[in-house]
């Protein structure tokens, strides 16, 4: 056989492990390409600027004045590595992510050598992912102020996810350890990590996206109410369903079973009752779609929803909601004044 057809066929750890090595490095060589550059470009631009940022101990009163410590040149300055540290993040997780493969397979009888390996290289993508919600956290923070984070429905979802996220990486840690996951693997803790960071970190994320951009889609805004009871009932839901697997795999269930001993009841019944809950978060979901897609929403969208800005400067804030079929018959020069952007 080719090669290619080779690797996507294999069941051979070392040739699966290759090629996750290889698109591993691709990833991360284009990523670099793609975000190093204007990572580099917002750290030199405040050269452009009249009123440059200070460096070093120049940021200190007295030796700096008070025109130093705000404007264009401070924003640059602090996205540069606040952007290369989100890539460098991203690459440091990339990278050791694509050679971890066999921490799957500890209870197969890997040598010493081996498992000790693929724990150390497990765990050190850990190092990375802290950052990034690090800077997660620095960006909702820090994006306009202290006090300036609006709790409406899509912050509280991405809010949401975050947390959710964290609580799965949190509990990832412990199957890391391969004399741990000889005594976890294949129970419910591990069904409930990895639900922690796909089934609620991930969806959640996809929840805050579609409420940020609905009115943008359909050109009608949701109730703010009945998404803020979506967020909530959901919430109050996935985390009763998921978080007590975690006690049950801790006692020894075993999961993709039919059947479980009484001695499992108590927390298999307060998970079924958070589904239930979770199911009615989802229908919520569903109402807040039909009701803000209906042609009875007389709640019409504004270009700019979002009091992100005064003066939005990017085109999708700027054309009507939702946007002509054919918003721009070529691209659009777009010139930036005090008042408008035109």
């Amino acid at each position: 056989m080719t090669n290619p057809v080779r690797w996507l066929f294999s069941t051979n750890h070392k040739e699966i492990g290759t090629l996750y090595f290889i698109f591993g490095a691709i990833a991360g060589v284009m990523g670099t390409c793609f975000s190093v550059p204007p990572s580099l470009f917002l750290l030199l631009s405040p050269a452009l600027v009249e009123v440059v940022r200070g460096t070093g101990w120049t940021v200190y009163p007295p030796l700096s004045g008070i025109t130093s410590h705000s404007g264009g040149a401070v924003d640059s300055g602090i996205s540069s590595p606040h952007l290369s540290g989100i890539v460098s993040a991203m690459i440091s997780i990339g990278n050791p992510g694509s050679v971890v493969w066999a921490h799957h397979m500890f209870t197969m009888g890997l040598d010493v050598d081996t498992t000790a390996y693929f724990t150390a290289a497990t765990m050190i993508t850990a190092v990375p992912t802290r950052i990034k919600i690090f800077s997660w956290i620095a960006t909702m923070w820090g994006g306009g102020g202290r006090g300036s984070i609006q709790y409406k429905t899509p912050m509280l979802f991405a809010v949401g996810s975050v947390f959710l996220f964290t609580i799965g990486g949190l509990t990832g840690i412990v199957p890391e350890n391969s004399g741990l996951d000889i005594a976890l693997h294949d129970t419910y803790y591990v069904v409930a990590h990895f639900h922690y960071v796909l089934s609620m970190g991930a969806v959640f994320a996809l929840f805050a996206g579609f409420h940020y951009w609905v009115g943008k889609i359909f050109g009608r805004t949701y109730r703010e109410t009945l998404g803020q009871i979506h967020f909530w009932i959901t919430f109050f839901g996935v985390n009763p369903t998921f978080f007590p697997m975690h006690f049950l795999g801790l006692s020894g269930m075993p999961r993709r079973i039919p059947d479980y001993s009484d001695a499992y009841a108590g927390w298999n019944a307060l998970s079924s009752s958070g589904s239930y809950i979770s199911v009615v978060g989802i229908c919520r979901f569903f109402v807040v779609v039909t009701i803000t897609s209906s042609s009875g929403n007389n709640k019409r969208c504004a270009p700019s929803p979002w009091a992100i800005e005064q003066n939005p400067t990017t085109p999708e804030w700027v054309v009507q909601s939702p946007p002509a079929f054919h918003t721009f018959g070529e691209l659009p020069a777009i010139k930036e004044t005090k008042s408008s952007v035109k």
